[in-house]
């Protein structure tokens, strides 16, 4: 067991690839101080993978997170030793899975949407928002008509906006009804080039049992912690995990967590473009090139 490190968080590997995929995460707070990792200084934020077999030392006075390979969030606050397991096999693989397997293989056969679809990004899956933003990738200078119907409730009038970009709160939607949806209750979001009556997208979305009308996160460690949080749920909170990640401080963008929960969730919404981009990243990142 070596010592890799001085003051600041102290890391020992014990048997351990430098090349190893990560078997956790440490993740940013907000109150991150430079951390020395053998010879280099690090900061924190947004995350500092952690192989199997590393024994960190958190000093006193820092408070983080720890993300393990099962998706749990738990805060760590120093001085302790936070001890990192091997990574089990799981159906969070896609933390702990080697960057460049991530990076080079192809979505599945029929997991990604058509290209003339245009992908509803937001709300989709479990949404814990009752007035959730609408958000699709719009076409460059194409108006869109957006509705929100109750599939389980063809007499309840949808709520519809004309002629729109996104993003779209669903509060801003034309209704008879309450301005917030009910929580525990499957609704879908329908997108529409304005003045046509082919949908162009759709997404099913169930607000959750503990959904709330609260906004979403604007402080980048808050950020982090709502994506990570959002891929974690079952099922997924793809739609505001979308929102999370896309409001990130550009600084963040290529940083190997960030890159893997970007992954997930552009799978999850089937965004082609949006996975080939973020291989892209990770290849670059490896030095594999395009």
């Amino acid at each position: 067991m070596v010592l890799l490190a001085g003051g600041g968080i102290a890391v020992w590997r014990s048997g351990s690839s430098m090349d190893a995929a990560p078997a956790a995460y440490l993740v940013t707070t907000g109150n991150d101080q430079p951390i020395r990792v053998g010879w280099r200084h690090r900061h924190l934020s947004p995350a500092l993978p952690l192989k199997a077999g590393q024994s960190v030392r958190i000093p006193d006075g820092l408070q983080t997170w720890l993300l393990n390979q099962d998706g749990a969030l738990n805060p760590v606050k120093g001085p302790t030793l936070v001890k990192v397991a091997a990574a089990p096999s799981s159906e969070r693989e896609f933390l702990t899975t080697p960057l460049r397997q991530l990076a080079t293989t192809p979505p599945a056969a029929g997991s990604m949407l058509p290209p003339e679809a245009v992908p509803v990004t937001s709300p989709s899956g479990l949404t814990h928002y009752l007035n959730p933003e609408i958000t699709w990738l719009a076409r460059q200078g194409v108006l869109y008509d957006v509705a929100v119907v109750d599939p389980a409730d063809e007499a309840a009038p949808p709520r519809i906006l004309r002629g729109v970009r996104p993003p779209v709160r669903l509060s801003a939607l034309e209704t008879t009804q309450r301005p917030e949806l009910p929580s525990d209750r499957l609704f879908a979001v329908i997108v529409r080039e304005a003045g046509n009556s082919r949908v162009s997208g759709i997404a099913r979305f169930l607000t959750a049992r503990d959904a709330t009308a609260a906004e979403v996160p604007t402080s980048p460690p808050a950020l982090i912690e709502e994506a990570i949080r959002a891929t974690a749920e079952k099922p997924m909170r793809a739609g505001d995990a979308w929102l999370a990640l896309t409001r990130l401080p550009p600084e963040w963008s290529d940083n190997e967590l960030v890159l893997r929960l970007r992954l997930r969730v552009a799978t999850e919404l089937g965004l082609t473009e949006e996975v080939h981009q973020v291989q892209a990243a990770m290849r670059k990142k490896l030095g594999l090139g395009s």
